[in-house]
């Protein structure tokens, strides 16, 4: 059980530094190079195409988890949804995600 509970968390934190990181908007500083900017627009633009191209039952429980932040159980409350349904999607949905960006990024 606790090996499993490892294995999520370092999956949320994978895709939380790897996607929400290219998302999130880049901050403008002086010293940053403008090819380096130029490489951060490129890949958050690539996984914005990802999470779009993603079924949409598989997209929402992305944006619920990691653009809104809602839990589990938030997430299976708003979609009508069993929690195990929820977390089924979830991994699949970070399993397609993943496929897709692989090399990408």
């Amino acid at each position: 059980m606790t090996v499993n509970r490892c294995r999520s968390l370092r999956r949320r934190r994978w895709l939380t530094a790897r996607v929400l990181g290219a998302i999130a908007p880049a901050r403008e500083h002086q010293s940053e190079p403008a090819d380096r900017r130029s490489q951060r627009d490129e890949r958050a633009a690539g996984v914005r195409a990802a999470v779009a191209k993603l079924p949409a039952g598989y997209r929402e429980v992305i944006v619920l988890r990691y653009f809104e932040e809602l839990s589990l159980d938030e997430m299976a409350q708003v979609l009508s949804l069993r929690r195990n349904t929820v977390e089924v999607r979830l991994s699949r949905a970070r399993n397609l995600l993943e496929g897709s960006l692989r090399g990408k990024l």
